[in-house]
Parts: C-alpha cells; sequence; structure tokens
C-alpha cells in the first residue's frame, strides 16, 4: 500500500512538471529498473509502440532519458536531481529574459491600445 502511494506521488510531482501519464510511467520505470529496449518496455507498460516513441522522444528533448547501443538501443533515465536541476536552470533563464523584455513588450501593448478605438 505504501509503495503504491508513494509510486502515485512520483506519478503526480513529474506530472506537474508537464509530463503526460505515459511520460511519467516511462521515467519511473527506467529509474526503477534500469536501462531497457524499446519493445520489452512497451510490453511492461501495456502501451503501443507508437505511444512509447513518442513518449521517449518527449523525455528525450527534456533530457530526461537517454539511450545507448550496446548490441541494441536501450533507455536509461537521468537521475531526478539532474533534471531537477536543468528544469530549474531553464525556468530562470526564461523568468530572467521576460523581465528584461517587459519594458518593451508594455510600450508595445500600449502603443497598440492607444491607436484603437474606443468601445464607449
Amino acid at each position: 500500500m505504501k509503495l503504491k502511494l508513494s509510486l502515485n506521488r512520483a506519478l503526480i510531482a513529474l506530472k506537474s512538471l508537464g509530463l503526460t501519464e505515459i511520460d511519467a510511467k516511462v521515467y519511473v520505470y527506467l529509474s526503477k529498473r534500469g536501462p531497457h529496449g524499446v519493445d520489452d518496455l512497451a510490453d511492461a507498460l501495456g502501451v503501443t509502440s507508437r505511444q512509447l516513441a513518442f513518449s521517449l522522444e518527449t523525455l528525450r528533448t527534456r533530457s530526461m532519458v537517454d539511450s545507448a547501443s550496446e548490441p541494441s538501443v536501450k533507455y536509461f533515465a537521468i537521475p531526478l536531481e539532474r533534471v531537477l536541476d536543468e528544469f530549474t536552470k531553464t525556468a530562470k533563464e526564461q523568468a530572467k529574459a521576460l523581465q528584461a523584455s517587459k519594458d518593451e513588450l508594455l510600450r508595445a501593448w500600449r502603443a497598440v491600445h492607444k491607436d484603437a478605438p474606443s468601445n464607449t
């Protein structure tokens, strides 16, 4: 019971980072079970190869999984601490960029509204 509760909490936490249910399950599975090939992973998680391919691509793009070619391609999870460090870094960079462009965006916004006809 406690293990299932912990798994559910982990899935909820991963989904709060923008992952789908399948993405979160793939990441948790690879984190717990180590490297796996696509066929084994699809069978273990009960998903289609297409769903899994899409999920693995999403996770690779987000730097959460990577692959290695031993005799065959196997996917593995990047440690969660490293993933969270990267997410934090990206969020800080995005906030900094937004702050830097704030004045310019506000000037453009005001100019658009200045020229707009009044609805009153």
